[in-house]
């Protein structure tokens, strides 16, 4: 087929343009690819991948939507959709992406459990969780990751990220503490208003 072969060359070019550090081009190469040959998995993979660097989150999603829909055991594009979601705040949608992707190597991926740990601490608020409970999800993920393998290397920031998810933690737990003694103070106040006599004569 003719225009598959021109869409592969396409994305070898475009690749040859990345290990020249040339993003713009290599960019505007997968996105060709993907124009002339729209089967082509790996040319939408890695235009979605062009975009999340770039985080043009919202131009990321469609072409990962598409590379998982031809590329559906590709641990690698949900990755990449988990992080396009994450960039968007879309909690919910990341973590879903990110689960999917970690399913696909039987939970065992280091990328995965990382990206998973930074979603549950970076993220504002998860919806029906209590602050400290995702806070010790993160932590949780971080740890896996490191039982992966996933921190080979001096400069991995993961040990950095714990610090940061540890201290939170303890900041959100002096944090209960304090609305709990507020919350027992005010019980106490309302409970001696109502105890006290009316006044008045008989």
């Amino acid at each position: 087929n003719i225009t598959t072969a021109e869409g592969h060359c396409h994305v070898v070019k475009a690749f040859i343009a990345l290990k020249d550090d040339n993003a713009p081009l290599a960019l505007a190469l997968f996105k060709k690819a993907t124009e002339v040959s729209p089967e082509i998995g790996p040319a939408w993979l890695n235009l979605g991948a062009q975009y999340l660097k770039a985080k043009n989150f919202e131009a990321a999603l469609p072409p990962l939507k598409k590379a998982i829909h031809l590329l559906p055991q590709r641990s690698q594009a949900h990755l990449n959709l988990g992080s396009a979601y994450r960039g968007l705040e879309k909690v919910i949608k990341a973590k879903a992406a990110y689960e999917m992707a970690l399913k696909l190597r039987g939970n065992n991926y280091p990328a995965a459990l990382f990206n998973l740990g930074i979603l549950y601490l970076d993220a504002e608020k998860f919806p029906g969780m209590p602050k400290l409970q995702q806070l010790n999800m993160a932590v949780s993920y971080f740890n896996r990751y490191k039982q992966a393998g996933g921190a080979r290397s001096a400069d991995d920031p993961v040990d950095g990220y714990l610090k940061g998810a540890l201290r939170a933690i303890r900041s959100e737990k002096r944090k209960v503490a304090r609305e709990k003694k507020r919350a027992a103070r005010a019980a106490a106040k309302k409970a001696a208003a109502g105890s006290k006599p009316n006044g008045g004569s008989e």
